[in-house]
């Protein structure tokens, strides 16, 4: 079970980091700020241009990513409520098994959930790009 719950930590730690931390990504000189969205829209946009992707393409990958990083904010949310109930749990006087097991089996839930996400926005990015461009996309 802490293998689960650090796996878990760690996986929220690296999109946490991905995104920008708690104040978004900040870079040297004259105030450049790019918000959290933006990484995510600066990293498709090379490789778009990479790919040398259509419109159409594109719109495919933005709405595939998007879903995949609107799970992963719903797993985010889960997991600060999973935090909130082992901490309650903690101050208890006797412990619950049953209400703790329920909090760890909603947020395995999530989490398939964001897998089901995953595979389905790899099956559309698949099936949009060309032999060449997933050839790239891979090597990338």
């Amino acid at each position: 079970m802490f293998g689960f719950a650090f796996g878990t930590a760690c996986l929220v730690g690296l999109f946490w980091m991905v995104r920008g931390g708690r104040h978004g990504c900040r870079g040297g000189g004259g105030g450049w700020r790019r918000g959290r969205r933006g990484l995510v829209s600066g990293i498709l946009s090379r490789v778009f241009r990479r790919l040398d992707t259509t419109v159409g393409q594109e719109k495919v990958v933005k709405g595939a990513v998007d879903d995949v990083v609107a799970q992963l904010q719903r797993l985010r949310d889960e997991v600060r409520a999973t935090k909130d109930g082992m901490a309650e749990a903690l101050r208890a006087d006797a412990f619950d098994a049953g209400a703790f097991d329920a909090l760890l089996s909603a947020q395995q839930d999530r989490i398939a959930e964001v897998r089901r996400s995953i595979v389905q926005g790899m099956a559309q990015i698949h099936e949009v790009l060309t032999q060449e461009q997933r050839r790239e996309l891979a090597d990338m």
